[in-house]
């Protein structure tokens, strides 16, 4: 079930995939009433990760998603990155416990050095990554 927020949007795992399209499309529209994201648990693996990384690109209003727990891998990851590097909204984003492994490491990296408005990305368990390059708890 998606549930409206405030500022965004929950997807919950009740309705898995029911409302998927429409959040994205909302996303990719760069509709104003959705600021944040988050798709804990939601099981999207790398296609569902490169489609919301897609509908990202141009969006100016979301500034958090919260991509936990995803089994979200290289390939989801690298398009994040390359979809991302301009996207000046994002401030956080969470892909923690997804087994992003060395590549995804790379391109988790890739993707800070690139983007100076991201500046929270939670990765590897409970570790953070902060965009000036210093590590703290997540």
């Amino acid at each position: 079930r998606l549930e409206p927020e405030s500022t965004g949007c929950r997807i919950m795992a009740t309705d898995m995939f029911h409302q998927w399209e429409a959040t994205l499309s909302q996303i990719s529209s760069n509709d104003p009433s959705i600021k944040w994201v988050d798709a804990m648990c939601f099981l999207m693996g790398d296609s569902g990760a490169c489609a919301l990384a897609e509908a990202m690109k141009t969006n100016t209003f979301v500034t958090r998603i919260n991509l936990r727990l995803n089994q979200i891998g290289a390939d989801g990851v690298a398009s994040i990155a390359e979809n991302l590097l301009e996207n000046k909204s994002l401030l956080e984003l969470n892909l923690a416990a997804n087994g992003l492994g060395d590549e995804g490491a790379f391109h988790v990296a890739r993707l800070l050095e690139g983007n100076c408005s991201l500046k929270k990305v939670g990765s590897y368990g409970h570790f953070s990554l902060i965009s000036e390059h210093q590590a703290t708890d997540y």
